[in-house]
């Protein structure tokens, strides 16, 4: 890993942290009284939940579907998630893992990393930025102690491995649906309509006045030419603007909201189709990005008492109230009573996603 100072208060990593050094510096932060006030009052790692990708990253999985040997497994049945389980519960009983974790109390969160109190916890790289983001982590620690400076990595990876982090399979970062029964003449001009809208077509006025309204009036460009500075904070819709614009997000757009100076520090790492972060995000392994099975019918009926029973085991296991190795075949089993099986037959049918990803871009 090379570590770079990229502000007075920045540095970026251009690689993770394994999970034995992470493992090292969290401990440190519970027991080497960093805010010197001779109490071990600190906590190691926090943050809204224990299902974070970069947790699961430290052992060799992503969260979503994962590729096993050509087959598609959830992540919550893998080995790796296993592995994970034990590891979390064993930091949790070192006292390293705050224990409030598993509230999925935000604003809790925030305000332990915000005062000093939390020595590791993963949030977007945007929540550099000043436009939006002042009263959460880092802004506000950096607001609130002065003397606080921040590491920022691309997550964390198995001893010797690398970082896995998901990432949507398209531009746009929400879905977009359209109805089956229209003619394809009316779906071409559909598609047409949102390609402008989410790329501008060239023009790079109209692609900024998608997103903050009308030039001159609530936008110019700036000295150089380069992006868009705002004149007018327009709300969201308004003027007929943001509504079509926001969901989708090239590399204009992703330069253009970079505005911040601390943002704009580390760039190279995490914007743009060459910042050297982009190498680790991956869509996951299989989805029906174009409804073409049951899945989505399935997954309706099974997904709710799936979901709830892993998070149940997951956090009896993390609070040392279940015995991982002995329960972990029933566990298995009542996921497949709960309809795994059936719910993956529907994944089987599916290319994956990134087999389809290079089929459009050929």
């Amino acid at each position: 890993m090379n570590v770079e100072q990229v502000s007075d208060r920045l540095y970026v990593a251009d690689d993770g942290i394994e999970l034995s050094k992470f493992i090292e510096i969290i401990d440190a932060f519970v027991n080497q009284d960093p805010d010197g006030n001779g109490e071990n009052d600190t906590v190691g790692v926090t943050g809204q939940n224990l299902t974070h990708g970069q947790y699961f990253s430290a052992y060799g999985f992503h969260s979503g579907v994962n590729d096993v040997d050509g087959k598609a497994e959830m992540y919550y049945v893998l080995p790796e998630y296993k592995e994970f389980l034990k590891g979390f519960a064993e930091l949790n009983a070192r006292g390293l893992v705050d224990p409030d974790i598993i509230q999925g109390n935000r604003q809790l969160m925030w305000d332990k990393v915000n005062s000093g109190n939390a020595g590791y916890y993963i949030v977007s790289t945007n929540a550099l930025q000043s436009s939006w983001a002042l009263d959460r982590p880092p802004l506000q620690l950096l607001e609130r102690i002065p003397e606080a400076t921040i590491l920022a990595t691309p997550g964390i990876k198995p001893d010797g491995g690398t970082v896995q982090s998901l990432v949507n399979p398209s531009p746009a970062y929400e879905n977009f649906f359209v109805r089956a029964d229209i003619d394809d003449q009316k779906l071409a001009k559909i598609l047409q309509f949102v390609e402008l809208a989410w790329f501008g077509g060239g023009d790079k006025d109209f692609h900024a006045s998608m997103i903050y309204g009308e030039k001159d009036v609530d936008w110019k460009w700036n000295d150089e030419g380069t992006a868009p500075v705002k004149i007018n904070n327009l709300a969201n819709g308004e003027r007929g603007t943001w509504t079509f614009g926001q969901l989708g997000q090239d590399a204009d757009i992703s330069g253009w909201i970079a505005d911040d100076p601390l943002f704009n520090a580390g760039n190279k790492y995490w914007t743009g189709p060459d910042g050297s972060w982009m190498k680790f995000q991956h869509p996951e392994y299989k989805a029906d990005i174009s409804n073409v099975t049951d899945l989505a019918t399935i997954n309706a009926e099974v997904s709710g008492d799936i979901n709830a029973y892993v998070g149940e085991y997951r956090t009896q296991v993390f609070l040392g109230q279940k015995d991982l190795d002995s329960t972990w075949d029933e566990y298995l089993a009542e996921l497949e009573r709960l309809g795994y099986s059936r719910l993956m037959g529907e994944y089987e049918k599916l290319d994956p996603l990134q087999d389809i990803i290079a089929s459009y871009g050929n």
